[in-house]
């Protein structure tokens, strides 16, 4: 799995700019609970959930810009309830 691959080579934003949890040895105190508590709500939104884009030709990566903060476009998804699997 490699994310990277879907961004444009030519892209000039400098994203590693963005640390929301500071750093050094003054950062978030809970940075690491956070991210815990984010990987397993994700994990149990794709355990129950199916997504899919509403509209497919967005080109979302290339329409991000990094100044001060990101600016992302809006990204719509349509998110399904999967169909619970019987097993027999």
């Amino acid at each position: 799995f490699k994310p990277e691959r879907w961004i444009d080579p030519d892209n000039t934003d400098v994203k590693e700019a963005s640390q929301p949890f500071s750093l050094g040895p003054r950062g978030c105190l809970g940075r690491n609970f956070a991210y815990v508590e984010m990987n397993l709500i994700l994990a149990k939104l794709h355990w129950k959930h199916d997504f899919e884009l509403v509209d497919e030709r967005l080109d979302w990566e290339g329409s991000s810009h990094m100044h001060v903060m990101w600016w992302k476009p809006d990204l719509f998804v349509r998110v399904l309830a999967r169909a619970a699997a019987k097993l027999d």
